[in-house]
């Protein structure tokens, strides 16, 4: 039980106007940040199970950022694109944890000289999987 001590007079609460997944940490806190201002501190959330919670003071802080390193080709990057699924999914919701993409172009290294893994990328180059290297 939450024993919630509050001067309505100092902070104004706010209720979210859609129902979201009350488990999901890093959406709650995601979607309150830019609700709260100098007047608003606080943001209630009612679940589509009908579940209600609040956050309070919302901050990134305890969120992990992991950033994602792919390569392209292939389109669309395959590591990317497999944890942008889960993420819309909101599997790893109760997790804290928010990802970034960082992708790198292979085709800026495209040449005579260099060495691609796979033929499938049909990449300007050689490859190990079909020249002699």
């Amino acid at each position: 039980m939450f024993h919630l001590n509050l001067s309505l007079k100092k902070k104004r609460i706010i209720i979210f106007d859609e129902k979201i997944d009350s488990h999901d940490r890093t959406r709650l806190i995601e979607s309150a940040i830019p609700l709260c201002n100098g007047s608003v501190n606080t943001v209630i959330f009612e679940g589509m199970d009908r579940h209600t919670t609040f956050i309070q003071h919302p901050s990134l802080n305890e969120v992990m950022e992991i950033e994602i390193i792919d390569i392209a080709p292939p389109e669309p990057p395959w590591l990317a694109f497999a944890i942008q699924r889960l993420n819309k999914k909101r599997i790893l919701g109760e997790l804290n944890i928010r990802f970034t993409t960082k992708l790198i172009d292979l085709r800026q290294f495209e040449g005579d000289k260099m060495v691609f893994p796979c033929h499938a990328s049909e990449l300007k180059g050689k490859y190990l999987d079909t020249d002699r290297i």
